[in-house]
């Protein structure tokens, strides 16, 4: 069977498992939208701008845990996507971006919307540092164990973007094949969970806890955790508190919730961070929004706390702040893990004013959101004021 380097790459992107390509064609990628636009399981869609698709491509995986395709057309189209796909890489979430580059014979002779002024074809260059990984096949039979693999790599670990670059007449290149690429080998389950002894002391400490705070993160909806974390919170009463990216993670309204923690979160849920005896975050990393610009005691005092992180990515952990514990892991398997530890009826021990203690923070909040919602009333919540 002869087919092109365009018809692989549709046929490979149907057999991964995405069912969206979006982006706008150019000389470039031209080949592959018509491909993809023949190949049946794929909807594409028309943009008007790359970082439209950018932006698509990161609430798609967000809300879906799918991949979505963007092509762009070489370093225009690429540049184009930056912002949208820089929002994905800092956030976690994944994309395959297929950038079209400009024919490999016309490198560096002033190729019509070529990026060659330091390195010939350097369109991938310029996106790598926004990217997990980035492929360049150099051959149309090349592109599809690269694209297997990027599109395995996306979702691997803590997720993100990443990239492949096809040269423009690789798009065309007939190949024979005995039969279309399968999928088969090239994608398997790599969650990871803690060991049983990091998990047991952790355990220890929630039993001995008289304050306890759970903190989630984005991690736990990346990890498609939240109704574990639901019953986990509920099963041992530990009220929780979100990041800004982790909203979503537990429900605002449960009794259980404080809200959003740091300089735009609850005065409720800053309250909870000073004055816990231990804090256990999931997927959360600590940042400058989170920790109120790391300011000792204006949202945690670890003087008096003891911490915990829970994250898939182990670079993610003790880079705000030295921890008691560590569980790298995926987000729902450590909290099965923690449930076995610890029993299906143990109890967390809190002291019984915490509870009481937090309801009255959370009260005294709700105060000044109805103040400040008063018609003509500037009110207590403003820039710097939470």
């Amino acid at each position: 069977m002869r087919v092109t380097g365009a018809q692989l790459m549709a046929r490979t992107l149907k057999e991964g498992g995405i069912e969206v390509v979006t982006g706008i064609p150019g000389h470039s990628v031209t080949s592959l939208a018509n491909a993809v636009a023949q190949q049946d399981a794929l909807t594409p869609f028309l943009l008007r701008h790359e970082a439209i698709g950018a932006f698509a491509a990161d609430v798609y995986y967000r809300i879906s845990g799918r991949l979505m395709a963007l092509f762009t057309h070489t370093f225009p189209g690429a540049t184009n996507a930056l912002s949208g796909i820089a929002n994905a890489y800092a956030d976690s979430s994944a994309m395959l971006l297929i950038i079209g580059e400009t024919a490999g014979p016309a490198l560096g002779r002033g190729a019509y919307q070529e990026l060659s002024r330091q390195f010939d074809g350097d369109t991938a260059q310029l996106v790598r540092h926004l990217v997990k990984r980035v492929w360049q096949p150099r051959s149309a039979l090349d592109i599809v164990d690269k694209t297997f693999l990027a599109m395995r790599t996306a979702v691997s670990g803590r997720p993100g973007p990443t990239a492949i670059a096809v040269f423009q007449e690789i798009w065309d290149e007939v190949v024979e094949i005995p039969d279309w690429p399968s999928a088969d080998g090239y994608f398997f389950e790599d969650k990871s969970r803690p060991p049983a002894d990091a998990v047991e002391r952790v355990a220890a400490m929630l039993r001995s806890a008289r304050r306890p705070l759970i903190l989630a993160g984005n991690g736990v909806n990346l990890a498609r955790a939240r109704r574990q974390l639901k019953d986990f919170a509920e099963r041992y009463g530990i009220p929780v508190a979100t990041t800004v990216t982790g909203k979503g993670a537990f429900p605002d309204a449960h009794p259980l919730s404080l809200g959003t923690i740091g300089w735009v979160g609850t005065s409720a849920a800053n309250w909870a961070g000073r004055n816990a005896d231990l804090i256990i975050t999931f997927g959360a990393r600590l940042t400058e929004t989170t920790s109120s610009s790391w300011q000792p005691g204006v949202t945690f005092d670890f003087s008096k706390a003891r911490l915990v992180q829970v994250d898939i990515d182990s670079g993610s952990i003790a880079n705000s702040y030295p921890v008691d514990e560590a569980l790298v892991g995926d987000a729902g398997l450590v909290l099965a893990d923690l449930v076995a530890a610890l029993g299906p009826s143990a109890t967390v021990t809190a002291e019984p004013t915490w509870r009481t203690e937090l309801d009255r923070e959370k009260a005294a909040w709700s105060v000044v959101v109805r103040e400040s919602q008063k018609p003509g009333s500037r009110g207590l919540i403003g820039v710097g004021a939470v």
